[in-house]
């Protein structure tokens, strides 16, 4: 029996979005399956929220059970990576540097890349690292990681207005263009104007 496992920030913000009913429903799905790996029976949203949660609460499922085997398998694996040619740990380690450099201000939390789901197959679509830095660098003042999970909520109880996977990257940016146009600014505030005005007369005074 387990005493802990891990929940991401993704999980509350998803959940938010829900009523309190449906939220606490799932909030006991998700301890259910962390903590004893059973799967309770939910209906609607809350189970379509689940399915999506699901895969990362099963990853950790069996992270702790590879630990609890004593490290054997990690330790076959040490010995396979110390028998390779130098060469290959050094191209490994330039793909490592060029892969963290390419995702600048992006979260190196694997759950921090949102799958959102496709129109038709119900299969899901990550953003390309490279393509989440354009957005980092294009739409500045949104909080892309919330916006992501709020797509992919939406995506979840709206199926028939889910995108395919060539038309998700103008989805993504309509979204991010629509929040950061009605995100105000300092400047455009009604108090910075009436203050900069008062100021202009007292110049002139």
């Amino acid at each position: 029996m387990k005493d802990s496992f891990v929940v991401y920030r993704s999980f509350h913000l998803a959940l938010s979005t829900l009523s309190n009913k449906d939220r606490l429903k799932l909030y006991d799905a998700i301890f259910e399956f962390g903590l004893n790996h059973n799967e309770i029976d939910l209906e609607h949203l809350p189970k379509a929220m689940f399915h999506l949660i699901k895969p990362q609460l099963e990853a950790n499922h069996r992270k702790y059970l590879n630990g609890k085997l004593g490290g054997r398998g990690n330790k076959a694996k040490r010995k396979q990576n110390e028998s390779k040619p130098k060469a290959n740990e050094k191209q490994n380690e330039s793909k490592t540097l060029a892969n963290g450099n390419a995702n600048v201000n992006v979260n190196n939390n694997v759950n921090n890349n949102v799958g959102l789901p496709l129109k038709d197959n119900g299969q899901e679509v990550n953003l390309d690292p490279d393509f989440l830095q354009e957005l980092h660098q294009a739409y500045p003042s949104v909080a892309l990681h919330e916006e992501l999970v709020k797509m992919r909520v939406w995506l979840v109880a709206n199926p028939s207005k889910r995108k395919t996977a060539r038309g998700m990257p103008r989805f993504v940016t309509n979204w991010l263009s629509r929040v950061q146009n009605n995100t105000p600014t300092e400047t455009d505030s009604y108090a910075n104007i009436h203050k900069a005005v008062l100021e202009r007369k007292n110049v002139r005074k």
